[in-house]
Order: C-alpha cells, then sequence, then structure tokens
C-alpha cells in the first residue's frame, strides 16, 4: 500500500471511529435509524435534537462572619442551563405517543459543542451528511467483540431495569414498551409474589 493510500486508510478509520463514538454517547435507547438521521436543526422528515437554555433556580447558602460569628442563609439563585430535548417525532410525521425526551445532562455539553462548535448540523454524521444506518460499521464491531445484534438498545434498557428506574419512566425515554421483555431485569419484578409465596401469613380479622 502506497503511503498516500495509508495514510487516507489512517483518516477513514479515525473518522468511523470517531462516528461510532457519537453513536455510542447519544445513549437514548432510541432506535438507531431515528439517530442516525437526526439533526440539529428542524427538517421535514427527520428527528432532530433542540438545543436550547432554560432559567431554573437553585438554593445556595451564603455565609458571613461578624464579630468572629458565622451566620448563613438559604437563598435562591436564579441559573441559565443548558438542556436539549430529543424529539423523535420527524417533521411531518404522524405519532402516536409523545415522543419526545429530555437527554443527560452529561450529554447536553457534548451536544452543543458538535453543533456550536465542530459546526456538525447532524447528531451522528459522515461526511456532513447523516450517515443513515450504523447497521454494517456496529455489526462489524459488535461482531469483532462477541456482542449480539441489537446489542445497544438491549443494553441502554436493561441497565434501566437494574438501575431501578421507574417502568413507565423508563418507557417514555426510550419509546418503547419494555416491562414484558424486560422487567425480569428489575428487582422489583414480581416483587409482590414473592412476598406472597414467602411464607408470610395474612393477619386474620378480628
Amino acid at each position: 500500500m502506497a503511503t498516500n493510500d495509508w495514510a487516507v486508510a489512517c483518516v477513514q478509520l479515525h473518522e468511523v471511529t470517531w462516528t461510532l463514538g457519537v453513536y455510542a454517547l447519544v445513549r437514548t435507547g432510541t432506535r438507531s435509524g431515528l439517530i442516525c438521521n437526526a439533526s440539529f436543526a428542524r427538517e421535514v422528515g427527520k428527528a432532530w435534537k433542540e438545543l436550547k437554555t432554560e432559567t431554573t433556580v437553585e438554593e445556595r447558602i451564603e455565609t458571613w462572619t461578624i464579630d468572629g460569628e458565622v451566620f448563613e442563609r438559604r437563598v435562591q439563585v436564579p441559573v441559565i442551563k443548558r438542556v436539549a430535548i430529543f424529539h423523535r417525532k420527524a417533521i411531518a410525521k404522524e405519532a402516536k405517543k409523545n415522543k419526545q425526551a429530555r437527554m443527560p445532562d452529561c450529554l447536553v455539553n457534548q451536544l452543543w459543542r458538535w453543533h456550536h462548535k465542530l459546526g456538525q448540523r447532524y447528531v451522528v454524521e459522515w461526511q456532513d451528511k447523516p450517515v443513515g444506518s450504523k447497521k454494517r460499521s456496529v455489526a462489524n464491531l459488535c461482531y469483532d467483540l462477541g456482542f449480539g445484534d441489537d446489542v445497544v438498545r438491549h443494553t441502554a434498557v436493561t441497565w434501566g431495569m437494574q438501575a431501578g428506574t421507574d417502568i413507565r419512566e423508563l418507557a417514555g425515554f426510550i419509546g418503547m414498551t419494555v416491562e414484558k421483555r424486560y422487567g425480569h431485569h428489575s428487582d422489583a419484578y414480581m416483587k409482590g409474589a414473592r412476598k406472597a409465596l414467602g411464607g408470610r401469613r395474612l393477619k386474620q380479622a378480628a
């Protein structure tokens, strides 16, 4: 392989790795097609991530010292906070359910950086265009690591259940029903049945 060809191959490998890294970071448990086509701007036929700021109120403690005695008080301070909202419902398409989800705080700053500093128009893009599908790249990666298909979405739901997340909240965030298929991962799964069959007798009415 010529030197130039090797250099080009290295650059392409870096770009592919970066793209997969971005896809992995956007860990919303959403179907891959929506993430891979999502835009940072409103576009017909595409899901999009809305980046905006909100003013919230935080409670803080102020302290001061008078004649060696320390005093403190609680004050409410307005704070401007960055937020990111994932609109799964594509523009001009109908949706049966509410398809919005607020992104985790740890991801918001990354999204702002990709869009406002790096100039990305799409959340997961390749050569200034949405990747459209990650199936081949992720499939190759999962094969190399010995993972199965749809590992990213299934893992997101499983982690959510194991962390004790409320089932309805998790279903709304992921955008699909989770109880039937993933309910057994929750500590609360069949909790009532376990108690009932655990040898405890019901109290008799007086």
